[in-house]
């Protein structure tokens, strides 16, 4: 298991170097300067004197390639750089954003798991009676339905309509906890929709393999109890393509909460991004995908970690 662990390990590492260096040329591939932003103008003849000073400020009148290697060596220490827009340094503003993101994708994951397997295998267990088509009907309705639509429908019954739950915006938990509840209601719910989906029906097609299996056959006929066959075995196993499948909806999430921020007007570490790209500043952009990227990245670790734990097999791999 150990070399397991360190293999998966050093792929992640190499995959994180090729993300930076992709995010990193790709936007100095990009039209404009950054030094003429940060003197807070795009006009078509600028100073040259104090383009060029900016520029030299910036770090922009050195070559490339040292350029590159001088912002990976700061990134391995932490420096992301500071902010063309208001000098500010990255790293702190990165990480509350990032918090404030974790705080929606959290409870909205958790929201999944826990609504989406008990639905899939209710579905499973319970093929032909009503309670299939009607859920299946349900996840059906969460692979359709646009997040920002349900988030727009959401904000219209619940925040206008009936005005029991806030509309939109945001309040620290450290402020207040119950408001806090109140503004993440909404925005979590939409966020899960969709990964509930996948995994209620990822869940269902699961376990009704294993109910077929021999194995299970073998356990029943020797007069193992139901309930002992459907958790302990069938569902266990079931896990194992589960657990992939939700590792990758968590990092979609990260897309999806780009939407779900904007239509909840939700501070988070997306809306971040978008703003800085309409701004140019680079230093944010290049800090907001790298530790998108890392976190995708350690998702899926995590998921191979645990896929390797719960079957041996795969560790022989």
């Amino acid at each position: 298991m150990k070399w397991f662990v360190v293999k998966r390990l050093l792929i992640s590492l190499v995959l994180v170097w090729v993300v930076a260096t992709l995010v990193f040329f790709s936007l100095h591939m990009l039209p404009g300067d950054p030094a003429l932003i940060a003197l807070g103008g795009s006009e078509a003849n600028p100073d040259p004197e104090a383009l060029a000073a900016m520029q030299k400020k910036l770090g922009l009148d050195r070559p490339i390639l040292k350029q590159y290697t001088d912002w990976m060596g700061n990134a391995i220490r932490g420096d992301l750089g500071r902010s063309l827009l208001n000098d500010r340094p990255v790293g702190p503003d990165l990480r509350l954003r990032l918090g404030r993101t974790l705080q929606l994708i959290i409870p909205a994951t958790i929201l999944a798991i826990i609504v989406g397997i008990p639905m899939g295998v209710l579905a499973a267990t319970h093929r032909n009676s009503f309670w299939d088509p009607l859920l299946s009907s349900t996840a059906l309705l969460g692979f359709s339905v646009p997040v920002f639509v349900l988030g727009l429908l959401f904000v219209w019954l619940f925040g206008l309509r009936l005005q029991i739950l806030p509309a939109s915006g945001y309040v620290a938990f450290s402020d207040d906890p119950i408001g806090f509840i109140k503004y993440l209601t909404l925005p979590a719910i939409t966020l899960s929709f969709g990964m509930l989906a996948t995994v209620m029906r990822m869940t269902r097609s699961c376990v009704l393999e294993q109910l077929g299996a021999d194995y299970v056959r073998t356990a029943r006929s020797k007069g193992l109890a139901y309930k002992i066959v459907l958790y302990k075995h069938a569902l266990r196993n079931a896990l194992l393509p589960i657990s992939t499948v939700v590792a990758l909806q968590i990092g979609l999430m990260f897309g999806g909460s780009v939407l779900v921020e904007s239509v909840y007007n939700w501070p988070g570490i997306n809306s971040f991004l978008i703003t800085s790209i309409n701004l140019r500043d680079y230093p944010v952009v290049q800090g907001v995908l790298l530790l998108i990227s890392i976190l995708f990245i350690g998702i899926n670790l995590i998921a191979d970690v645990t896929y390797g734990l719960l079957d041996p097999k795969v560790r022989l791999d």
